[in-house]
């Protein structure tokens, strides 16, 4: 399987954003089909184009791009070298470097795509992976998860979950599962990792009654857990000015987990949505497996930004849902239980 190269090159020129259909033609690659791949062009340049495409490319690789804006012209073909990818959504984006002794028409073509904006029907749409349970087992057994004593997992630290008490923290260590992945070709194209679940016993509202197993709300808890400590640990959200924010969580509760027993967790990252460096996404696959079953699956979307701009979004969003019923909402508030109590009695204070 080709990957892309994450070295990322960046061009000097100003980019445009304009989109069109392409097809994309090797020269010497024998990996290249003879009649070869659909793309889209995202943006453009005199010096490039970058390009999404649903194929993995092989990088450093001389290209032709064949455009064909309008069907009655003779397409427009321009010459280059793919000198970048990375992963994006399910889809790939490519950066290809224009030749320029071998392109003499660059900036009267760059005039003619500015008329003619890219039909619909071409883009390329990225599609949601559909991971297999049989793939995730098969992976937990490479792992040995169920192997694994009781006594020897150790808890995650609290500052990864935004805890102040430790014993809030309900997911152990977390370990990247890459090369457990690789045996299994259908996860390659994804990275994973893994956990264990470190359930807090003494939890007034969880544990408030006898229980013989994991409580839907405790598994809840584990997997918001482990998708927030992810983004700290493995792609370096910085804890001071940052927010990590749950944006959607499915969950599927499939059968009892025993208390008594290890119960792991293997998380896919499948997607990748990066806007600038204020805002980052992910979408997580989360599989709770205890003996060779998987118990619950769950699907979140992550995203990370600037703390500045998570204010002002929430703020907005304050001012058109609450104004009518608390008054003028001046700022967004960040409380604990030790200020809940104030908060609460000057609402009812609000006319």
């Amino acid at each position: 399987m080709m990957q892309p190269d994450f070295a990322r090159e960046r061009r000097t020129e100003p980019r445009e954003r304009i989109e069109f259909p392409l097809k994309v033609i090797a020269f010497t690659d024998e990996r290249f089909p003879k009649e070869g791949y659909a793309a889209m062009a995202v943006d453009v340049s005199e010096e490039g184009i970058c390009l999404q495409a649903s194929q993995t490319l092989p990088i450093h690789t001389s290209i032709k791009c064949i455009v064909n804006l309008e069907e009655k012209e003779a397409p427009e073909c321009f010459i280059g070298k793919l000198m970048w990818g990375f992963k994006n959504e399910n889809t790939f984006r490519y950066g290809v470097r224009f030749d320029r002794e071998r392109n003499s028409s660059i900036k009267a073509f760059l005039n003619k795509i500015r008329t003619c904006p890219a039909r619909p029907e071409t883009r390329i749409q990225p599609v949601e992976p559909d991971i297999s349970d049989k793939a995730i087992l098969q992976v937990a057994r490479y792992i040995g998860v169920s192997e694994i004593e009781l006594k020897r997992i150790q808890l995650l630290d609290k500052q990864y979950v935004h805890k102040t008490d430790p014993n809030q923290v309900v997911v152990s260590t977390i370990y990247n599962a890459d090369e457990y992945g690789y045996e299994v070709e259908e996860l390659r194209p994804h990275v994973l990792f893994y956990a264990y679940a470190c359930p807090n016993l003494t939890c007034p509202v969880v544990f408030d009654h006898p229980l013989d197993h994991y409580p839907m709300m405790s598994l809840f808890e584990i997997g918001r857990q482990m998708s927030l400590a992810i983004m700290h640990q493995f792609y370096q959200v910085p804890f001071e000015g940052y927010m990590c924010i749950s944006n959607e969580v499915g969950f599927n509760y499939k059968v009892f987990a025993e208390l008594d027993m290890p119960l792991a967790l293997i998380t896919a990252d499948t997607s990748e949505l990066q806007i600038g460096e204020k805002i980052q996404r992910r979408n997580l696959h989360i599989f709770y497996i205890q003996e060779n079953c998987i118990c619950a699956t769950a699907k979140v979307d992550m995203t990370s930004c600037k703390k500045d701009v998570y204010k002002k979004i929430r703020k907005s969003a304050r001012r058109s849902r609450l104004a009518n019923k608390f008054g003028n909402i001046e700022d967004v508030k960040f409380i604990s239980n030790l200020d809940a109590v104030s908060l609460f009695a000057s609402r009812e204070n609000v006319s």
